[in-house]
Order: C-alpha cells, then structure tokens, then sequence
C-alpha cells in the first residue's frame, strides 16, 4: 500500500500549492493566477494516481512475477496492494509532470489564460494516448512473444512466466511511451488555443 513517506510529500507537495497560491491571491486578488495552476496539477496528480493503481493491480494479476522480481517488490501475499501503491506513486508523478507542462503553457505569461475545464480536457490527450499505447504493446507483445525479450528474460523467472512477464514489460513501455506523446500533441494544442485567445484579446 502507499508508503508513509509518499503519502507525506503528497499532502506536503499540496499545502505547499495551497500556501503559495493563498499568498499570491492575496496580493493579486482576482488577477491571480497561481492557485489554477496549482488546482490543475493536483487533480491530475490525483487522476493519475487512481489511473496507475488500478493499471498496476490488472497487470500484476497477469504477471505477479513483473512486479515481484522486475520492480524488485519481492514475492508476498500483499503483492498486488504492494504493487497498486507503486502504480499510485508513478501515476501520481506523471501527473504532476502533465499538469505543470499544461500549466507553464496555460499561466506562463500575462494575459487571458485558458479555462480549468479546458485544460482538464487537454489533459485527457496524453490520458488516452498512455491506455491506446499500453493496450497496443500488450497485445503485440501478447500475440507476437518478441523472443529476444523473452531469452532475455528466461533465465531469472520461474519456467512458464515469459510470456505473461514480457507482455506487461511490453504494455508499461507502451504506457510511458503514448503518455509522453500524448503530452507533447496536449501541450502543442494548449499552446496554440492559448495564442489564439491573446490574438482576439490583445
């Protein structure tokens, strides 16, 4: 499950967020601009959570021995708790990293800037595209078995398990690969929305 020093940098990363924009919405009043930025990135950090816990807990059920011996998690009854807290972790880094891109797009510069709900949708982008890429992987990896990762694997797991083990490695390159993608299509959208709104209000 979530570790207890996760847990405390997230509420820490949070507060933190919630001090600095209280302070600037102090100061600016309505002109400011920090506590959305701030909103956008913890929500998607919150929604990236959820989505890497439940991916990992699906994955583990078809290879224990990917988050066992692959992340180093060891074998153990709470193996699929202890595999959903480090899918929490990573999907809760990724969408930090996707909301402050989005936001540095969004808030970087004076002016008009973007509404939440619209950036939220532009968030979605890199979203579908990390599912489309780890679904697309899995199953290629699924029905073509890429016997070079296979022999690469072979020897370190129990006999029967490289098949199930390379298709989750397969799917979670996918899903790091279509995230990354699909940030840098959500980002360039976001940017030239935002430049449009400055052309019609400057």
């Amino acid at each position: 499950m979530i570790d207890a020093p996760f847990g405390l940098r997230f509420v820490a990363v949070v507060l933190l967020l919630g001090l600095t924009s209280g302070v600037e919405y102090a100061v600016k009043g309505k002109a400011a601009v920090r506590w959305r930025a701030s909103l956008l990135i913890v929500t998607l950090s919150a929604i990236g959570a959820l989505l890497g816990g439940v991916i990992d807990v699906l994955t583990s059920s078809i290879s224990p021995a990917y988050f066992a011996i692959g992340k180093g998690l060891g074998w153990s009854s709470d193996l699929t708790w202890r595999a959903c807290g480090l899918g929490l972790q990573a999907g809760a880094a990724a969408g930090v990293v996707v909301g402050a891109v989005l936001a540095y797009v969004n808030y970087r510069a004076t002016g008009p800037s973007l509404p939440l709900a619209r950036m939220h949708r532009f968030a979605l982008i890199p979203v579908a595209a990390a599912l489309m890429g780890g679904v697309a992987l899995g199953v290629l990896a699924a029905y073509v078995s890429p016997g070079v990762l296979v022999d690469l694997v072979r020897d370190r797991l129990p006999e029967g398990d490289e098949a199930a083990f390379v298709t989750v490695w397969c799917a979670h390159i996918g899903l790091y690969a279509g995230a990354l993608l699909g940030l840098g299509v959500a980002a360039t959208c976001a940017w030239r929305a935002r430049k449009v709104l400055l052309s019609k209000t400057g």
